[in-house]
């Protein structure tokens, strides 16, 4: 909760300097003080935190204070928290190791999806479907890694094999162009479908990945 606003409250005789940012609704406002646990001490430092519940939204919080008390004046020092979601999309190691920058945006994409920024997740999923398909195709044919990386993603994905892949790439295709437009071609479908679809192409990938590895090392002796 750094380089937040923050606002002055007394609450049993201690000044307060308190965040005034919901981390949950992410809308700034004086949040109402619930109760205080008592003063622990971890090390070098004494400490307590207060529960604080959101005026707009009525959620609770937790803020954490370091206590000092150099003569009898007491100081609170706010300690940074950051609220946000833990994201482990279990990336596979093959993917991670033709793609890094998939990895990168596919993972910053699914923390968006988790703290509801879902019209900027679905541009972030399409991205990252261009990303791991162009990769890929580049990982088969390193030569022509300049040619693929300007080609479109609709063009990059007809040059896939695989019937199977090509046509899971191409439905995330779609359902990602729609979360870039306002008009949807696909309604029935939401960024739930992409965000399914685009998990289902990152296993596909990486079982083609596999197979691809283990023809080259065992079949072909």
């Amino acid at each position: 909760m750094t380089n937040i606003p923050t606002t002055i409250l007394y609450y049993d005789n201690l000044e307060l300097d308190v965040p005034k940012l919901c981390p949950h609704c992410h809308k700034e406002m004086i949040p109402t003080i619930i109760s205080k646990s008592e003063l622990q001490t971890y090390g070098q430092n004494r400490v307590f935190a207060i529960l604080l519940r959101c005026n707009i939204c009525s959620s609770f919080y937790a803020v954490e204070y370091i206590y000092n008390n150099p003569r009898q004046n007491p100081k609170q020092t706010l300690v940074p928290y950051t609220y946000s979601p833990t994201v482990d999309l279990n990336v596979p190691d093959n993917i991670k190791k033709i793609s890094e920058d998939f990895e990168e945006v596919y993972i910053q994409s699914e923390t968006a999806y988790q703290l509801d920024l879902k019209q900027i997740a679905g541009m972030g999923y399409r991205k990252s479907v261009e990303i791991l398909v162009k990769d890929f195709l580049i990982y088969k044919d390193p030569d022509n890694s300049e040619k693929i990386l300007k080609l479109t993603l609709n063009s990059a994905i007809s040059k896939i094999e695989n019937k199977k892949l090509e046509n899971l790439a191409r439905m995330c295709a779609y359902l990602g162009n729609d979360q870039t437009h306002p008009i949807k071609l696909h309604p029935s479908k939401d960024i739930d479908d992409l965000r399914n679809f685009t998990e289902n192409l990152v296993l596909l990938i990486a079982f083609e990945i596999n197979y691809l590895d283990g023809t080259q090392s065992i079949l072909s002796n």
